[in-house]
């Protein structure tokens, strides 16, 4: 089971949907500090101080008291800064060979049946990419022709056991690739926002804009299929 200790939720206060997510957000955490309110968004850290209800050994404790421990100077280190133009993305998957969660080889021949495959690239650690992960299996199931989806945990290889639990409580059948060498240094040297989401072509080249972030409060999937459905059309273009 995964345990969100900590998070930090972005209020809109003119967005109907917001005030849903911030009920939701609420209601995960046992302390919500409100950290600062700029324009119209307010900003809001959640967190636990007691873990009783969990089962945890005594080396688990030490290490979850260490935790609880270091949340107020957490909560003393965040900063919000004003958001930024967002550059071109320059990754690409052209060349890898790696395993997924299966530990089931796969290379970037992944690509080479479809016009389009959307790469999903996520954290086990980050609460927006484990929510949309219905949504994404949802997306799966509703893939136009010649398109595929896989995704990318980029800790993979050293929370596995996290990553599965993940994926299996959203009951998602698409792959889930670990990063190699070559994808760190030719894809994941790009990512600075979690969830990333790029598109690409048979070769593994992006087409179109990479989607930093979840793209929508209340249609995922659709907005992803959407997305898709613009790349489709400007590779053909």
């Amino acid at each position: 089971k995964v345990y969100p200790l900590v998070g930090v939720y972005c209020h809109n206060q003119k967005d109907p949907v917001s005030k849903k997510e911030q009920d939701a957000f609420a209601s995960t955490f046992r302390h919500v500090d409100e950290l600062i309110a700029v324009d119209q968004n307010a900003y809001y850290l959640g967190y636990h101080t007691d873990y009783e209800h969990m089962n945890l050994n005594e080396a688990e404790q030490k290490v979850m008291d260490e935790l609880l421990e270091e949340i107020e100077s957490f909560k003393d280190g965040i900063a919000i800064f004003p958001m930024e133009p967002e550059e071109v993305f320059e990754g690409n998957m052209k060349e890898f060979s790696t395993v997924d969660l299966n530990q089931t080889a796969v290379t970037q021949d992944i690509f080479k049946d479809y016009d389009i495959t959307m790469v999903n690239i996520w954290a086990t650690w980050c609460g927006p990419c484990v929510s949309e992960m219905p949504e994404l299996q949802k997306l799966y199931t509703q893939l136009p022709q010649n398109v595929n989806m896989i995704s990318l945990c980029v800790d993979g290889k050293e929370d596995a056991q996290a990553a599965e639990e993940i994926i299996d409580a959203a009951g998602a059948k698409f792959h889930v690739l670990v990063p190699d060498d070559k994808l760190q240094k030719s894809l994941l040297h790009e990512i600075q926002y979690f969830p990333t989401t790029i598109f690409v072509d048979k070769e593994g080249m992006p087409v179109g804009e990479a989607i930093f972030g979840v793209p929508s409060h209340d249609n995922i999937a659709g907005s992803y299929l959407s997305a898709i459905e613009e790349r489709v059309v400007q590779q053909g273009e």
